[in-house]
């Protein structure tokens, strides 16, 4: 079962903001600007 590459980041990115949300708000920046990098913001 082939999964679209834009789906998969999508999903990968849901899974990212809900981690940040419970915690580990030092990271946040980092990870904000390492997904600016690869898409536009």
């Amino acid at each position: 079962m082939a999964v679209p590459h834009r789906k998969i980041g999508s999903e990968a990115g849901r899974a990212l903001l809900e981690r940040l949300n419970q915690g580990n708000w030092s990271d946040r920046k980092s990870i904000a600007s390492s997904l600016c990098m690869r898409e536009s913001c």
